[in-house]
């Protein structure tokens, strides 16, 4: 009760609340949307669940993993009907910020007066709306008329060189006749162009950069692709990643001095 009773009185003067528990545990501690309202009528009472805050799932336990499964991630990553976990926690991420959105957006809203309240933000759905621009593609239009089988992911263009691995990212046929040219094999265009589908196109180009690649280092690949333009990169380890020169000057990981450790390294907050 002396717990509940110093929560609500820091809520009185708070402008936003962010809870992340199942449905209902809020009002078993006391917290319900009427005792908010009694703390702070202009409080920004924000809910993050894992399935919603009502439903067939409200009440079933979830973490990001369980997330990555529901919402077509695994299947993504995965190669052919094997899904995989994505090696980062994706869901939770995703909805903590659109959590911090929903904040912004409603002491807007509540600055322009139209009053504070509840926002709800299931990871069910927070996870699905980052996913949605790929994953339904081929499900946009709801009529059966044009249903096509699902493209979850587009093809890998993630090349092995004879020192390491490359990721080359074409994004117009016109950057894919110069992938082509960059590697010395300007017929493959033709070749591509006779590809039935874009997923076709995708695992070709893949497959032909691939034989280029097995004879070429990552630096001259590199050097290739760049001087025709063509979007790529390295794909580094950590460790090659902290000491890449974009990172370095964009101070991608500052360092900080710990009372106890030291120097610390932690990520910036990317808008500056």
């Amino acid at each position: 009760d002396d717990g509940r009773r110093r929560m609500l009185e820091l809520l009185g003067g708070a402008d936003a609340f962010v809870e992340n528990w199942r449905p209902g545990v809020a009002a078993r501690l006391g917290l319900d949307d009427a005792a908010l309202e009694r703390a702070n009528p202009r409080l920004l009472h924000v809910a993050i669940t894992g399935w919603g805050p009502d439903g067939p799932w409200a009440d079933r336990p979830a973490f990001d993993a369980v997330m990555q499964g529901v919402t077509s991630h695994a299947h993504a990553v995965g190669e052919g009907n094997e899904p995989r976990l994505i090696g980062t926690a994706l869901a939770d991420k995703v909805a903590g910020m659109i959590a911090a959105q929903a904040v912004l957006a409603g002491l807007l809203a509540r600055e322009r007066g139209q009053g504070a309240g509840r926002v709800d933000v299931p990871m069910l759905d927070a996870c699905a709306y980052f996913a949605a621009p790929d994953m339904l593609e081929t499900r946009m239009v709801v009529s059966e008329d044009y249903a096509a089988p699902p493209r979850l992911t587009f093809p890998s263009t993630l090349v092995r060189c004879a020192d390491g691995h490359v990721v080359a990212s074409p994004g117009s046929g016109a950057q894919v006749a110069a992938a082509c040219r960059a590697v010395g094999h300007p017929e493959w265009v033709g070749q591509l162009r006779a590809q039935p589908t874009h997923a076709a196109l995708g695992n070709e180009l893949n497959r032909l950069l691939g034989t280029a690649a097995a004879t070429m280092t990552t630096e001259s690949m590199l050097r290739a692709l760049t001087e025709h333009d063509v979007p790529c990169a390295p794909a580094l380890d950590l460790d090659a990643q902290l000491a890449h020169p974009q990172v370095l000057h964009n101070r991608t990981y500052p360092h900080y001095v710990d009372q106890h450790f030291g120097a610390v390294r932690r990520a910036r907050y990317p808008a500056v």
